[in-house]
């Protein structure tokens, strides 16, 4: 049986939170209380860095 943690929110910081503790054996308990995804989506500004590593992990478009 994995760990599990809890990550509470599924905001940006949230989604990366459960996939890196996905990606390190754990599995993610989400607790989201927002009742549908927002629309309209986010602006997120990345330096060559943050690119990188949204590469590395799989959620670069």
């Amino acid at each position: 049986m994995r760990k599990r943690a809890s990550v509470v929110g599924l905001g940006i910081a949230g989604m990366a939170a459960a996939l890196g503790l996905r990606q390190a054996g754990r599995q993610p308990v989400i607790v989201e209380r927002a009742p549908e995804r927002r629309k309209g989506g986010h602006f997120v500004g990345l330096p060559a860095t943050g690119l990188r590593v949204a590469t590395q992990t799989g959620i670069a478009l």
